[in-house]
């Protein structure tokens, strides 16, 4: 059931909805009435699934949100989930076997 985003393909309208972006201000705090999330995160999206499951949407719809829904909680327990813009969702980052962090090319771009 959670494998809905990846079954469906990768869109540009909701890509952001599978992390969040965190300034980097010291704290990590994640504090909803910031204003560069405005929705487009993982938070918001998971916010919107659930009032579509709460709403009189038809099955179908209802049925497409809570795969979503799923989804994006099993995305929000990812710990690159939650990060910092530069470091694209984790995607811009590698590990050795030896634990070392190295930058790597996010996925679709070219070096």
């Amino acid at each position: 059931m959670a494998g809905v985003a990846e079954a469906t393909g990768a869109s540009p309208s909701t890509a952001a909805w599978h992390h969040v972006n965190l300034p980097r201000d010291g704290n990590c705090t994640f504090r909803a009435d910031r204003s560069y999330l405005q929705g487009a995160c993982v938070v918001g999206a998971i916010e919107r699934q659930l009032g579509v499951l709460a709403s009189r949407a038809p099955d179908d719809a209802g049925l497409k949100a809570l795969k979503y829904a799923v989804h994006l909680v099993r995305d929000a327990h990812q710990p690159l989930h939650t990060g910092f813009a530069e470091d694209s969702g984790g995607a811009s980052t590698s590990f050795t076997p030896s634990g070392e962090a190295r930058a790597c090319t996010p996925p679709g771009t070219r070096p």
